[in-house]
């Protein structure tokens, strides 16, 4: 897995979005309970992401069926 220090590009486009707060949040001070909650909502977030990048694999293949 890359780090995201690794990819100065793709880190510059995070700079101005809730997410660089995210990434950069002190976890040592929230409860094990609100870990929890946090780590059940990045879960569904991964899983909406899997989904959106899936649908554009789906719609890039169809594009290129088409011109092909």
């Amino acid at each position: 897995m890359t780090n995201l220090t690794d990819l100065k590009d793709e880190w510059e486009l995070l700079k101005n979005t809730p997410m660089i707060d995210v990434l950069a949040e002190d976890l040592t001070t929230h409860s094990v309970e609100l870990l929890t909650m946090r780590l059940e909502a990045i879960k569904g977030e991964i899983s909406r992401t899997e989904q959106a990048i899936a649908q554009k694999g789906d719609a890039r293949q169809s594009a290129e069926s088409f011109f092909s």
